[in-house]
């Protein structure tokens, strides 16, 4: 079967329309009209991060913010959790890991803005949703405008804003947005009165948010007051049952924005289908924004899906193809839940609320795990980031439009999902072909044609493709290219580099899954361009030409020297290995790129900071550095090649050994979170694991790494519990050693029932009814 498919850009976009959300500070500026934020009057598409700062260690923040801006993050959203600062009434606690002012400060000094989630209800699947203990002893009505439970929520933002003085964005400071509660769908009064209480404590900033999803079409919200932003999430690990969740539509184009399953655990839900428009919410007054697309899942006891790097990347695309222009991730950094002067602070069943989360791992499975660690989705992610960076401005104003034929409902797999962003002139086409149930497949023969407004029509690929089964991208039409128009191609932009001293720019693509590369651009050009390699293939059909068989890589661009303006234009065309390699960053005052195949990077400054499992690897730098900038690594040899500069390098070696003793399993005060059934303890094993690692304080880090079969699993350090987790069936027990003096641990590992209900992708094979052990262990190295 071969598809057709048909889309008219025939919408008059409408005039902008300012909401009343500024603020001006020296020499910058942020509004927002009905489509979009501002900065400098221009449009901005700006990436958020959630990073809860009383959820790491200290003494780890520098280090793990650099990794997040790494990935072109902008803003660093975080929860300021109500319990974590005053669990013992009137005694407040702002030191240490809760220390607000400093983490804030911290973000300013690398140039990334902050979005605090205040609540005063968070949920963040902490106990009480945040609340402390004491103040649901009050009597009062919770969350709504009772007298005595806004004394107290105002009492709580008095301190936040003791806390955060001087720092918003107003007074040069990086706090540029402040969400009001938590998924409360029901009350816009209470929201207006959260924002008065913040206002009259001079809490103002340029964006006012509230949480948009719920049932009955969304969360109601006080008009022009906030920005309603919203979610989607892989998986659902908070729904009751454990079966396999239906297909889910945040893996489709649509233009419902309210996913009414998130949370759906703590009120009543409406099923939100994929057609269901006569149930949302009319949004058009204001922009789309997320602040909980997700970035992985938190496993609950009873669900433990596993997500994988696709599950993140694709619901992101598919996402900026539907309309958003901000993307907020939660969680962007894992974290680990805290131990109380009085309780664990994790969500659980014994406080009233449904699901059973860890004692402490809130890892999420986020693009950085609770210890940092960077994940393959990471990768993927900063390719969409780099994007939004250098194209944001051309693609935020732009329209969503669909195509003739759409997918008849969220089983079908064999219809085409696509979808447009265009202003009538040009755009971008999205494709999206990757869900997690039920299985996908390959779509054959697909190409598309687009109704300009001006009577242009474009048709593209030039000829028909297939779209294989978990591929997701967007190709661009119409796109000027240092003077020249793209009229269509069918690999994926990633970033340029301005020149513009040299009256230079360079552009680089990403191939696209199961496509041959191809530009097509208009006019015959094929005068102005040049290949440092044979064998590509430039012809002119009528008024376009179209380039093809592209030599992959950094070795060999396109060149084209632009008719009218003479500027000179390069294209490189990436691998994908190559585009999730490729990192951009500011150096000696100038953009790089740089690829890095084998290492993680950060930047302090103009210091580059290599991190990795690997002690050598190799980076290259495009263009090639006039000035030697700050490195960690031992530079073994430096070339220059072309336009581009290669550094190989190395670290200090390392050995690490492991020793696993099977002891007799002891009565520890968090067993209790072990053991759904008490009668299963006679099964559960207890280990002392031992290890020795050379040369560890050079290290970035060292992580323990345990395969195990098992239910739930602890890990003891000096009689205190450092680590938990739910067996899901793949991913391994991680812990970081670095910072332990006593190179040793007790592990425990309660047994797992093949007859228990509980939801797991993938079971292992039972040799009995109750199954644990450990497999494999090692420590893995993180060179620095």
């Amino acid at each position: 079967m071969s598809w057709t498919l048909k889309l008219k850009v025939d919408k008059r976009e409408n005039a902008i329309t300012y909401l009343p959300f500024s603020c001006e500070n020296k020499g910058l500026k942020i509004r927002v009209n009905q489509k979009f934020i501002e900065k400098n009057d221009k449009p901005w598409l700006p990436i958020m991060g959630e990073f809860h700062f009383s959820r790491c260690d200290e003494d780890l923040w520098e280090r793990e913010l650099l990794k997040i801006k790494a990935c072109n993050v902008d803003i660093v959203a975080t929860y300021v959790l109500w319990i974590y600062h005053e669990e013992i009434e009137n005694h407040f606690d702002w030191s240490g890991n809760k220390n607000l002012r400093k983490f804030v400060e911290l973000c300013h000094k690398y140039n990334m803005f902050v979005f605090l989630r205040p609540g005063p209800w968070a949920h963040a699947e902490c106990r009480n949703g945040g609340f402390p203990d004491w103040l649901l002893k009050k009597g009062c009505k919770l969350r709504t405008n009772d007298p005595t439970y806004l004394y107290y929520a105002r009492r709580w933002y008095e301190q936040i804003a003791l806390q955060i003085k001087g720092l918003y964005f107003k007074d040069g400071g990086p706090i540029i947005g402040i969400q009001l509660e938590n998924e409360l769908y029901d009350d816009k009064k209470h929201i207006k009165a959260l924002k008065e209480i913040a206002q009259q404590l001079d809490m103002h900033v340029p964006i006012y948010t509230v949480t948009g999803w719920g049932a009955n079409g969304g969360a109601k919200f006080p008009s022009g007051e906030v920005i309603p932003s919203f979610g989607g999430y892989p998986e659902a690990p908070w729904e009751q049952h454990t079966h396999e969740l239906l297909p889910n539509p945040n893996f489709f184009f649509t233009d419902i924005r309210n996913d009414s399953s998130i949370g759906n655990d703590l009120f009543k839900k409406e099923g939100a289908g994929i057609k269901d428009n006569s149930k949302d919410t009319d949004y058009s007054d204001y922009p789309y924004i997320t602040c909980e697309l997700g970035g992985g899942n938190q496993k609950t006891y009873h669900r433990r899906p596993v997500i994988n790097s696709d599950d993140v990347a694709s619901m992101a695309t598919i996402k900026l193809g539907c309309g958003c222009n901000l993307l907020g991730y939660y969680m962007f950094h894992g974290g680990k839940h805290s131990i109380g002067k009085l309780t664990t602070l994790q969500e659980s069943k014994e406080t009233g609320y449904p699901n059973d989360y860890p004692v402490i791992s809130y890892d999420f499975q986020a693009p950085i795990g609770q210890y940092g660690q960077v994940r393959p989705h990471y990768h993927k992610l900063r390719n969409l980031h780099m994007f939004a960076h250098d194209f944001g401005e051309t693609i935020a104003p732009m329209g969503v439009y669909f195509p003739d034929v759409l997918p008849a409902n969220r089983y079908d797999t064999t219809t085409p999902r696509m979808a447009v962003r265009s202003d009538g002139k040009k755009g971008f086409v999205f494709f999206a072909n990757h869900q997690r149930y039920p299985g996908i497949q390959d779509i054959p023969k697909i190409q598309v044609t687009i109704d300009l407004m001006d009577g242009e029509k474009i048709v593209i690929p030039s000829q028909p493709f297939d779209l294989p089964k978990g591929a997701y991208f967007f190709w661009p039409f119409n796109l000027d290219i240092g003077g020249i128009t793209l009229e269509s191609a069918t690999v994926q932009p990633l970033c340029k580099v301005e020149d513009r001293e040299k009256n230079k720019s360079t552009y680089f693509f990403k191939v696209c899954d199961g496509v041959n590369p191809e530009y097509v651009f208009k006019k015959d050009i094929s005068g102005h361009v040049t290949c440092d390699t044979k064998g590509v293939n430039i012809e002119v059909r009528g008024n376009r030409t179209i380039i093809s068989n592209i030599p992959l890589g950094i070795e060999y661009p396109l060149s084209f020297t632009a008719p009218e303006t003479g500027k000179q234009i390069l294209i490189y065309t990436l691998t994908q290995q190559q585009a999730e390699s490729c990192w951009k960053a500011k150096l000696l005052n100038r953009e790089v790129i740089i690829i890095s195949e084998s290492h993680n990077l950060r930047f302090e400054g103009n210091k580059i900071i290599v991190y990795g499992e690997k002690n050598h690897g190799s980076l290259v730098f495009y263009p090639k550095l006039d000035k030697s900038v700050h490195f960690n690594g031992h530079i073994i040899e430096q070339t220059a090649s072309g336009r581009f500069c290669k550094v190989n390098f190395s670290f200090v070696q390392s050995k690490s050994r492991i020793e696993i003793k099977e002891q007799g399993f002891q009565t520890d005060l968090y067993d209790k979170y072990m053991f759904m059934d008490e009668s299963e303890r006679y099964c559960a094993k207890q280990y002392n694991i031992s290890w020795d690692v050379t040369n560890l304080q050079e290290l970035d880090d060292a992580i323990l790494e345990l395969e195990y079969i098992g239910d739930v699993i602890q890990a003891y350090y000096k009689g205190q519990i450092l680590n938990d987790d739910f067996y899901d069936g793949v991913n391994t027990f991680q812990i970081s050693v670095k910072k332990l003096e006593d190179r040793n641990l007790k592990l425990k590992i309660s047994p797992l029932n093949k007859n228990k209900r509980i939801y797991i992708q993938q079971w292992p094979e039972f040799t009995s009814k109750l199954t644990c052990n450990i497999t494999q262990a090692k420590v893995r190295p993180i060179f620095n």
